[in-house]
């Protein structure tokens, strides 16, 4: 009997035991919640984001908070409340919500105000940080009563299970304009890129073969076939003089715009070779046409873009991004890639 009042005695000094490692003055926990007396910080999920500060890109890690008011007194709080502190107990504040440019629509902030007793605000908070350390999320905001030691709270943030969908978003760019706008499309774009490529091909193809023959300069009258020649012509000669570079404009949960730089193929440049070698009204066979601008399609140099929009803007389905053809950057770009974007 003796020794089973001991064993209860034990069991029940371990339960204090754990019931006070278990507790801490700010609410800190293992799991992805904390909760204290006035309010419940729960970390839902976090992921980089990429935003435009007015001077350059900024690379953003944004978590993706619920906040409940536990206590009486109604609770008040911005983005500054919210902080991402490092292991060595560096604290970067939140920031106003950043500007996504067409990533906008697909941003939840969380909305800044006051709370009632029992309710909740679930949204992002932005900070300017990077992926990689070990990061707690803390919170302090401020009660009516002034006493904003009451609501501390903060909880850990586990940065390997940070989303980061920037480089399968560059990716799929790289594919869809490999495939659509060179005519060479990759193994794996069906497993990345949601668009039909056979079908928007032959749009931009269409598109492409106007500019080429269509469109005054030549008095020849051009067959399907020989348009399909000199799109193929062209779209040989570009992807290989062509050095674009594709940067990550904006990044969002499911919205990412990528913008396109570099140099590629003008037909403007290609005109005016073509008029300097050949008489461009004199009275030539299509396929003495056809060889000449292919001669000149293969030693003409790119030129640069020099529009700073030229944009391809990516929604995110599911493992897959869908290139939004219905944008207005989308013909931006077409332009750019049939040799007229300049």
């Amino acid at each position: 009997m003796k020794q089973k009042r001991v064993e209860i005695l034990l069991l029940a000094i371990f339960g204090i035991v754990l019931f006070i490692s278990g507790c801490s003055k700010e609410g800190t926990n293992t799991t992805n919640q904390s909760s204290s007396k006035n309010v419940t910080l729960k970390v839902k999920s976090a992921q980089v984001m990429v935003a435009d500060d007015g001077n350059d890109k900024e690379n953003l890690i944004a978590v993706k908070v619920k906040v409940t008011n536990n206590a009486k007194d109604d609770l008040e709080y911005s983005q500054t409340d919210f902080g991402l502190k490092d292991s060595q107990g560096n604290v970067k504040s939140g920031i106003d919500t950043p500007f996504f440019g067409d990533a906008d629509g697909s941003i939840n902030a969380i909305d800044m105000g006051q709370l009632s007793n029992g309710e909740s605000q679930t949204g992002y908070v932005f900070f300017k940080a990077k992926q990689g350390p070990k990061y707690t999320v803390t919170f302090k905001g401020t009660l009516d009563n002034d006493n904003s030691d009451d609501v501390k709270i903060s909880q850990g943030l586990n940065t390997k299970v940070v989303i980061d969908r920037s480089d399968s978003s560059l990716k799929a760019a790289k594919a869809y304009i490999q495939g659509v706008f060179f005519g060479d499309q990759p193994d794996d774009y069906d497993d990345i890129v949601e668009n039909n490529v056979i079908k928007e091909s032959a749009t931009f193809n269409k598109e492409l073969a106007s500019n080429i023959s269509k469109r005054g300069f030549f008095n020849n009258e051009f067959s399907d076939e020989e348009d399909d020649t000199l799109v193929k012509a062209y779209q040989t000669a570009n992807a290989k003089k062509t050095r674009i570079k594709p940067t990550l404009k904006y990044l969002t949960g499911n919205t990412a715009v990528v913008n396109i730089s570099g140099y590629t193929l003008s037909l403007s440049d290609v005109y005016d070779t073509y008029d300097d070698k050949y008489d461009s009204v004199e009275n030539v066979d299509n396929k003495t046409v056809i060889d000449r601008v292919t001669d000149i399609f293969s030693s003409e140099k790119p030129a640069k873009i020099k529009n700073s929009d030229v944009d391809l803007v990516l929604k995110r389905h599911g493992d897959k991004w869908e290139i939004d053809t219905s944008s207005n950057q989308y013909d931006e770009v077409v332009d750019t890639f049939a040799g007229t974007g300049f």
